[in-house]
């Protein structure tokens, strides 16, 4: 089970009371942008490829890339993991996991449960709708359009009539 925070000291303590510390992918970024953000507890696969950043900066772009973060609640776990923002709930205190699958799971239940959709917004009638009444004061019927358009038909000729043989 994790929970979601986008909490600066809630994350910077869990991650320390673990060991870690914020870090980025060297090969990536470029400038003063530090590329993608990740969490480094010494002596695991990320040593050679991540680099050990600042909180302030990895705040900085943990915030203006709008993400948050999912955090183990079991003493000791290190699992992490960066999500956007408009993925989990938000909530007051922070810490609320509601992922998309789980919002489309509860809409499904909803619709098996009976819950109706909110009935269309009914357009006004032609005569209390000012403009739909101009918009139709200006439009011609569409039996004149056409015949305006229309080009009288080429009579035929009669055909020719054959010669009896005798």
């Amino acid at each position: 089970m994790a929970n979601a925070t986008t909490d600066h000291d809630e994350i910077q303590s869990w991650v320390e009371a673990r060991g870690g510390h914020a870090a980025r992918v060297k090969a990536t970024g470029g400038g003063d942008d530090p590329g993608i953000l990740r969490i480094d507890f010494p002596g695991f696969s990320g040593e050679d490829t991540l680099e050990e950043i600042s909180w302030d900066e990895f705040f900085e772009w943990f915030d203006r890339n709008k993400l948050a973060m999912l955090l183990s609640d079991k003493s000791g776990n290190r699992f992490n993991k960066l999500v956007a923002r408009k993925t989990v709930r938000a909530s007051s205190s922070k810490k609320a996991p509601r992922s998309v699958m789980a919002k489309r799971k509860a809409g499904a239940a909803a619709k098996k449960a009976g819950a109706k959709k909110k009935p269309a917004a009914k357009k006004k009638p032609a005569a209390k709708n000012p403009t739909a009444k101009k918009a139709a004061a200006k439009k011609k019927p569409a039996a004149k359009r056409s015949a305006a358009k229309k080009k009288p038909a080429a009579k035929k000729k009669p055909a020719a009539k054959k010669r009896a043989r005798r």
